[in-house]
C-alpha cells in the first residue's frame, strides 16, 4: 500500500463524514445556488456549505487513488 493510496482513502473518509454532517444539519448557506443551476436531486444532496466541502474532499480523495503510479 502506497502513501498516496492511504492519503486518498483518508480524504475519502473525512469527506464522507463532513458531507454526512452537512447533509443532516442546517449548517451555513451554500456557496453555489444549486437550486437555480442544477437539477433538484443535486440541490438536495448539497444543501449547505458543509456538504459542499465534504463532496469536494470526496472528489479530491479520488485523485491519489486513480492517478497512475510511477512504476
Amino acid at each position: 500500500m502506497t502513501k498516496s493510496f492511504v492519503v486518498g482513502w483518508a480524504l475519502e473518509l473525512v469527506g464522507t463524514f463532513v458531507w454526512l454532517y452537512g447533509y443532516l444539519t442546517a449548517g451555513h448557506p451554500s456557496l453555489i445556488d444549486w437550486h437555480g443551476i442544477a437539477p433538484i436531486w443535486i440541490s438536495e444532496w448539497l444543501p449547505n456549505l458543509e456538504s459542499e466541502i465534504g463532496m469536494l474532499l470526496l472528489i479530491v480523495g479520488m485523485v491519489p487513488l486513480y492517478w497512475p503510479s510511477k512504476s
